[in-house]
C-alpha cells in the first residue's frame, strides 16, 4: 500500500519553523492536531536559514575596513533581507544600504538548491581597475535557493561587492552600500 504524503507550500521561514516544530512534537501530516507543552526559549524574530552560516575562521583576513564577527557578535548582527534574487554579473548585482559600523548578515535569494557556498569580498579600490576578492567565509543554501552571508561589519565608507561561488565555480554578486551614520539634531 502506497503512503499519501502531504505537500505543504511554506510561505516564510516562519512557517517553516512552525511545521518542523509540529514535525518534531509527532505530527505525522499538515492536518495533525498538536498540543505542545510550554518551554520558555528566546525566538528570533526572523528566521533567515534552515541551515546555519558558518563564518570565516580567524585565520581568515578580511579585507581593509571590513571585521568579520565573533560568534557573540554574529548573534547580535541584523539580518538584511535582499528582495530580489542576486545577479551572476557584478556589474549587475542588487543593492542593499546598511550603515557604518552595523554588525550585518545579508539574507540572499536566486541561488542553486542545497549547495555549499564560497562566500569573499571586494573593497572600493581607487588603484586596481579589476576587483580582488577575499574570503569571508563559507555559507550552504536552502532548499529554496536562500543564504545568509557570513555577518561582517565595516569601518568604512563605500560599496562593498559580496560574491558567492558554487563548487562548480559559478559566482553570484550582491553589493552591500555602507553609508555614514545620520546625525541627530539636538
Amino acid at each position: 500500500m502506497r503512503a499519501q504524503q502531504n505537500v505543504v507550500k511554506i510561505k516564510d521561514f516562519r512557517s517553516l519553523a512552525l511545521i518542523e516544530g509540529a514535525i518534531f512534537l509527532g505530527a505525522t501530516s499538515a492536518t495533525d492536531s498538536v498540543v505542545p507543552t510550554v518551554v520558555p526559549t528566546v525566538v528570533p524574530a526572523v528566521v533567515p536559514s534552515v541551515t546555519p552560516s558558518v563564518s570565516a575562521s580567524p585565520a581568515v583576513s578580511a579585507p581593509a575596513g571590513v571585521a568579520l564577527l565573533s560568534a557573540a557578535e554574529r548573534a547580535n548582527a541584523k539580518f538584511v533581507a535582499v528582495k530580489v534574487p542576486l545577479s551572476r554579473s557584478a556589474a549587475n548585482a542588487p543593492e542593499v544600504s546598511v550603515s557604518i559600523g552595523a554588525a550585518v548578515a545579508p539574507v540572499v535569494s536566486g541561488l542553486p538548491a542545497n549547495t555549499p557556498l564560497n562566500a569573499s569580498m571586494s573593497v572600493p579600490s581607487q588603484t586596481r581597475a579589476k576587483a580582488s576578492f577575499v574570503p569571508i567565509g563559507k555559507t550552504r543554501s536552502t532548499a529554496a535557493g536562500r543564504a545568509r552571508v557570513p555577518a561582517f561589519k565595516a569601518s568604512r565608507t563605500g560599496v562593498y561587492t559580496i560574491r558567492l561561488s558554487t563548487p562548480a565555480g559559478k559566482a553570484y554578486y550582491l553589493k552591500v552600500k555602507v553609508t555614514a551614520k545620520k546625525s541627530t539634531k539636538s
